[in-house]
């Protein structure tokens, strides 16, 4: 393996160490910690990594930890929310972290992985989040550095490997060694997969077929996310459009999943409260839309624009307030206990009940009425004075999500 497991722990403890927000830092079975009464000697917030099983597959192992944070709750709990928080955000760094490190670029985090809040579970005192820190580590099946003797001897010098993709030849791969190779997109950058040909002790040929990328439709309509039918031939029925549901995609995203709406680091946590819409990526200029999820309230027409220009979160600016169509693309038309669910749906969890939480769009109906979305009609024009909520939305390019 590229790192051993010692060494693993230790990137863990200076990533610890370094952290501002982490005091102390442990591994090993936490509950052996628990039975001997330490978690009193503990300087919080604490950081403890305790070991998952494991997986092997061809050419790689995925080590798995389970990374706790936790702190200490008032004896009232008046802070456990606060708590609970700071060690989300915690979470969300050590995995930022990993996706971006440059020091052990062939080790990859898997973005699909669990995370999951705890309070008093340790002790009345404590509360906190795990989160399954999943590594692949690619593996060399190198018989000339296995420590043994006494067996017939191996030959320690292979010919060199030819190798060619799509009939161009690549420069031959020593032995004793690997040589990494990625085809890629020349239109986008993307990897591709190639088909083995031949695989023999000298030679290599793969084929990528098609050459290049199948490009995405995105001249179609995505679906209402209507599913219910009251008769052949409604929007329940056919439910055309693009997507493979309402959540999931017909293609990968940009980070190599099928969900429709991730977060910026391409996981399903949303630390930072911005979703991402895989539904509408501009293939051609490498943009991709984003919502900042938190409505915000009690504003007039005019200043749910200026508000929304003013924004700033997570990093980012350059937000406005959504036109009519762009509110409308997120809104499922789905029927649920008699009612729209509109926004009322993960991940967004909004609900439209009353007049305040009506949503601003940014399209007019006359100089003074504007389109708003509300609960159960889908949208109509109001007077712009009114008192209402608004979302922002983003163009983001995929070189800010790294990408």
């Amino acid at each position: 393996m590229l790192l051993t497991y010692n060494q693993i722990i230790k990137i863990l403890n200076d990533w610890a160490t370094a952290h501002y927000q982490v005091n102390e830092f442990g591994n090993g079975d936490l509950w052996e910690a628990i039975e001997h009464d330490q978690m009193t000697d503990f300087k919080y917030p604490l950081m403890w990594v305790q070991d998952q099983p494991s997986n092997y597959s061809s050419g790689e192992v995925e080590l798995i930890f389970r990374v706790y944070f936790m702190n200490l709750v008032n004896k009232d709990e008046s802070n456990e929310n606060e708590v609970l928080s700071d060690m989300l955000l915690l979470c969300n760094d050590l995995l930022a972290w990993w996706e971006k490190q440059e020091d052990y670029i062939q080790i990859t985090p898997n973005r699909q992985t669990n995370i999951n809040s705890f309070t008093e579970k340790f002790q009345d005192e404590l509360a906190g989040w795990y989160i399954d820190l999943k590594l692949q580590i690619p593996i060399r099946y190198d018989k000339c550095s296995i420590p043994m003797d006494g067996m017939t001897p191996i030959p320690t010098n292979c010919l060199p490997v030819s190798m060619t993709f799509n009939g161009a030849g690549i420069s031959a791969s020593p032995s004793g060694g690997n040589k990494d190779t990625v085809v890629q997109s020349s239109a986008s950058g993307n990897p591709q997969v190639g088909t083995i040909i031949t695989d023999t002790t000298t030679d290599l040929v793969i084929e990528v077929d098609p050459p290049g990328e199948v490009p995405l439709n995105t001249s179609n309509l995505y679906k209402t996310g209507a599913t219910t039918s009251v008769r052949t031939g409604d929007d329940g029925d056919l439910e055309n459009g693009r997507g493979s549901s309402w959540t999931v995609l017909e293609h990968n995203n940009g980070f190599g999943n099928t969900n429709r709406f991730t977060d910026t680091l391409g996981t399903q946590v949303y630390a930072n409260d911005i979703v991402i819409d895989w539904a509408y990526w501009d293939q051609v200029n490498d943009t991709v839309c984003g919502w900042y999820s938190v409505a915000q309230t009690g504003a007039t027409w005019n200043q749910a624009i200026d508000g929304a220009l003013a924004l700033s979160t997570g990093g980012y600016s350059d937000w406005f307030l959504p036109n009519l169509m762009e509110q409308l693309s997120i809104c499922q038309l789905e029927l649920s206990g008699g009612q729209m669910i509109l926004l009322n749906y993960a991940p967004f969890n909004y609900d439209i009940t009353a007049q305040s939480e009506r949503l601003w769009t940014s399209t007019r109906t006359e100089s003074v009425r504007a389109y708003i979305i509300v609960e159960n009609a889908n949208f109509q024009g109001v007077n712009t004075t009114n008192s209402s909520s608004w979302m922002a939305k983003r163009i983001f390019t995929l070189t800010e999500l790294g990408l």
